[in-house]
């Protein structure tokens, strides 16, 4: 195991090297997925009004990033700066990692701008450690033309008429499924049981009731035949999306550009919609946040760089 550690860190040490010329500062800034790439837009706005500045930005894959940042943290490599999910943050918290930033933001940007679920992920008590960088929502993803084949012309409201409309796709077409329903994944179990009246956090146990008829209503969908129980969730999801083996899953905002990028011959034969609701409408809401680590040298430097993007002019660019 300690090899193991030794030879990450090695990698990681190699990781963000650029020129960077005498008299600099240097940050570095990781990000994830996308944002990995688009962040060294934002770095480059900063770069220009503090040419005293060198950001060295990396791109880390999510698959990869929740160990990557352990084990930085755990070899006291951590960056300056890092994009970190809003349900990571407790568990960085616990560790110590995170430069608690009240005593940075006054004045500060005016946090009443947040979005009140971003703004509660980065505070434990009355201290912030971290800023809100954006939130995300989870949609459905379908095909326009393989629905209209069905006989739809817009995507199903309810519960019910998702049903309705789910066996009728899966006729229409010639193998596959209608729905990618991952049973892997407990955020999309958890849209549909808060769209059934379902509660986490209320009271000792789970919504009386709610949380068997959440069941039973994704169990039609593996019996029908209209999901797959078994080896659905290693499928090539956007692959998939093509060929018409899954016309319909949910996902969150980032997949646009993958699909407009990757599978360009798709344009104009796919949409969006609210997820279909139960008794109430419910989705997931995520996003991330931007942390300083404790381990900053550069703290001052670091919290300008936070506020910079946490301000009005890049929220609005993002």
């Amino acid at each position: 195991m300690s090899h193991k550690i030794i030879l990450t860190l090695a990698v990681l040490s190699c990781f963000g090297s650029a020129e960077v010329r005498a008299g600099q500062q240097q940050l570095t800034v990781w990000a994830m997925g996308a944002e990995g790439k688009l962040i060294r837009q934002a770095a480059d706005i900063f770069e220009k009004r503090n040419p005293d500045v060198k950001i060295i930005t990396q791109a880390i894959p999510w698959t990869g990033a929740h160990e990557k940042l352990v084990t930085a943290v755990v070899g006291n490599m951590a960056p300056d700066i890092s994009q970190m999910g809003t349900t990571w943050m407790p568990e960085f918290r616990a560790m110590n990692a995170l430069e608690p930033l009240n005593g940075y933001m006054t004045p500060g940007p005016d946090t009443r701008d947040f979005f009140p679920g971003a703004r509660e992920s980065n505070v434990a008590g009355d201290q912030w450690y971290g800023l809100p960088w954006y939130v995300d929502t989870r949609v459905i993803f379908y095909r326009t033309d393989l629905a209209a084949k069905a006989g739809y012309k817009k995507f199903p409201e309810n519960w019910e008429e998702f049903y309705k409309f789910s066996k009728a796709l899966a006729r229409s077409k010639e193998g596959g499924y209608a729905f990618s329903l991952p049973t892997n994944d407990w955020q999309i179990f958890l849209m549909f049981y808060w769209q059934n009246g379902g509660e986490l956090l209320k009271g000792a146990t789970l919504t009386a009731g709610k949380f068997e008829g959440t069941i039973d209503y994704l169990k039609k969908f593996f019996d029908d035949k209209l999901a797959p129980l078994e080896g659905g969730n290693d499928t090539d999801l956007l692959t998939a999306f093509e060929s018409g083996y899954f016309p319909v899953f949910i996902s969150g905002p980032w997949m646009i550009s993958q699909l407009e990028t990757s599978k360009p011959q798709l344009n104009g034969r796919w949409a969006t919609a609210p997820l279909p609701a139960g008794e109430r409408r419910a989705s997931f809401m995520g996003g991330c946040n931007l942390v300083m680590f404790r381990s900053s040298p550069r703290k001052a430097l670091a919290w300008k760089f936070l506020e910079f993007m946490a301000g009005p002019e890049m929220q609005a660019k993002w």
